[in-house]
């Protein structure tokens, strides 16, 4: 808020809008002028901040390498993968779904049952976060594993938050600090940082688009 340069206010609109996008359009977006004129560079201080607000330091790719235990992000696409992470996965923590392989279409909205598991859910992440070839039919975690779009692969110790963690038969992504968003369970859909262990051995690699 300080950055903003409008702390009147900024408790009143939080209280209304909470973290979602509306209080940015309402509230964080402004001001963009100087002088009385639009100013691009303001724009995109504006943009940074929220990025800033919403996923903590090190946003917009910009990395600090990585051990997998930090909250540092790696990628360029890193910020909205993390943003759509999460609201995806309060979606369907607050819309009811359960953890069941069935087999979805892209979006999961567009799908009548309320069931998602790991694949769904990473797949659908990434559609919303861009990555149009993830619409349609869901990309399985064996699909993941064969790495089809040559992305950056990740070591365990180099992960960062936003990258995809590929397993053998799981799929899910990295939040920082050993945690994760996963639906490869009830309890993975119930609570935030809920997944399989980076530790684990079935553990293959990452993935950073």
């Amino acid at each position: 808020m300080y950055n903003v340069g409008n702390i009147n206010g900024f408790v009143d609109a939080y209280k209304k809008y909470g973290n979602t996008d509306a209080l940015y359009d309402n509230y964080l977006c402004k001001p963009t002028t100087s002088n009385g004129k639009y100013a691009a560079g303001l724009a995109k201080r504006r943009k940074a901040e929220w990025d800033l607000f919403c996923n903590g330091y090190g946003g917009n790719g910009t990395s600090q390498g990585g051990t997998g235990n930090g909250t540092s992000q790696g990628g360029q696409y890193a910020s909205i993968i993390l943003q759509k992470a999460k609201e995806c996965h309060d979606y369907v923590k607050n819309n009811g779904y359960i953890y069941e392989q069935v087999g979805l279409n892209i979006p999961i909205t567009n799908n009548s049952v309320k069931k998602i598991d790991c694949s769904s859910y990473v797949s659908w992440v990434l559609y919303e976060a861009g990555f149009t070839q993830f619409k349609g039919h869901q990309h399985r975690s064996a699909s993941f594993a064969k790495n089809p779009y040559n992305w950056e692969k990740i070591s365990r110790e180099n992960l960062q938050a936003g990258d995809i963690m590929v397993y053998s038969g799981h799929v899910q992504i990295y939040a920082g600090n050993r945690k994760y968003y996963s639906c490869g369970s009830n309890d993975s859909i119930k609570i935030d940082g809920w997944g399989t262990s980076i530790d684990n051995s079935n553990f293959l690699f990452g993935l950073r688009p």
